[in-house]
């Protein structure tokens, strides 16, 4: 079985085999790493473990991000600047780095992760050209500042955590390249209907009963975000009753603390409160905005990129066939060979999709 055999391959096969080549090289020194044995936080040990132990599949899944983004693009890998965006422990980076483009650029808005990548990446000696701490504003003001251009944006399950994805677009809108390619894959595929019933659950376990210490970052809340949100009302305006702090807590499910201070202010000044627009499940972390693994539906990703100036295109993700559970792997290949069959249906049954798209050019 073929390291790509998985999914479509978008590109020529000089270029499969370059991907193929670098897949091979970094998995041997990503493997090579003892994680516990490095000065980095426990929390990037932990997702770094994770990488490793799915790393095959880890290495597949961000070759088909950079292969398809690399193909809207329309240009030479050598002629590529590329961001990883929100890139956590930076595989996807690192990978961007062994494939050869001409310049890769992490990027996190975790402190913590930006300093943890940074020396990974060094253990691996596949360090990116540039590590940029910040939200989308802060790498729109990295390049602005450093008078380069951005060729293309990629990212690997972030784009479900965005709070204001309205605003992200517009800044991506600002980008100086004309010509930017942006791609960004997500396991929270609305179509899929295990997925989506997978996805609530974690939701409501979040809203009601918080979150475990496994993958939390140190500023993430542990608390059910309903408790997080009606201790902020309360400390706002302690006059209030319980079941108005309930009410208002509940009804500004998926709201950040700032939004959260508006709603209740406009109660106090008119006894109302704005029903809320957040759909089904779909809460957040009140304090930092970060998404429960948002589910938004394709027509709304569509507007997004074409209001913003991107055409748009959703390409159907693939399953781990390299589980360590043999049976698993009896089950995934096919799960994929169908998805490959049935074309664009093939989105109710992926467990991850890539949206990606490019600048319209203007005339």
């Amino acid at each position: 079985m073929g390291f790509f055999d998985s999914f479509v391959v978008p590109v020529d096969k000089d270029i499969t085999l370059r991907f193929e080549n670098a897949c091979q090289s970094i998995e041997t020194k990503l493997r090579a790493i003892d994680i516990e044995s490095t000065a980095v936080s426990p929390y990037s040990k932990k997702y770094f473990k994770d990488y490793q132990r799915k790393l095959k599949y880890s290495l597949q899944a961000c070759s088909f991000i950079l292969m398809h983004a690399l193909h809207k693009s329309g240009k030479a890998i050598e002629q590529a600047t590329i961001v990883d965006y929100g890139a956590g422990t930076g595989v996807l980076a690192m990978l961007a780095k062994e494939v050869g483009f001409r310049k890769v650029i992490y990027n996190d808005i975790y402190d913590v992760s930006c300093k943890d990548a940074a020396a990974i990446a060094n253990l691996a000696d596949a360090s990116a050209h540039d590590y940029v701490c910040g939200d989308i504003n802060a790498l729109l003001s990295y390049f602005k500042q450093s008078n380069q251009s951005c060729d293309i944006i990629v990212s690997r399950n972030v784009i479900e955590h965005i709070y204001h994805l309205g605003d992200f677009f517009k800044t991506l809108s600002s980008f100086p390249n004309q010509d930017l390619t942006i791609f960004f894959a997500t396991t929270a595929n609305i179509k899929n209907p295990l997925t989506v019933w997978y996805t609530k659950r974690i939701q409501r376990m979040l809203e009601f009963k918080g979150m475990t210490t496994k993958w939390g970052k140190e500023r993430d809340t542990l608390k059910p975000y309903f408790t997080s949100r009606m201790e902020i009302i309360q400390q706002q305006c302690p006059n209030l009753s319980q079941q108005q702090m309930a009410m208002l807590a509940t009804e500004t499910r998926g709201l950040i603390k700032e939004d959260i201070y508006k709603v209740t202010e406009n109660f106090i000044a008119a006894g109302i409160v704005e029903k809320s627009k957040i759909n089904g499940t779909n809460t957040c972390d009140p304090n930092t905005g970060n998404w429960a693994e948002h589910l938004v539906e394709i027509e709304e990703y569509k507007d997004l990129y074409r209001k913003n100036g991107f055409d748009f295109q959703v390409v159907n993700g693939f399953y781990n066939a390299n589980y360590s559970k043999k049976w698993l792997n009896i089950i995934t290949p096919m799960a994929n060979m169908l998805i490959k069959l049935v074309g664009t249906n093939g989105i109710y049954l992926a467990p991850f999709i890539g949206l990606k798209g490019s600048a319209i050019k203007k005339t």
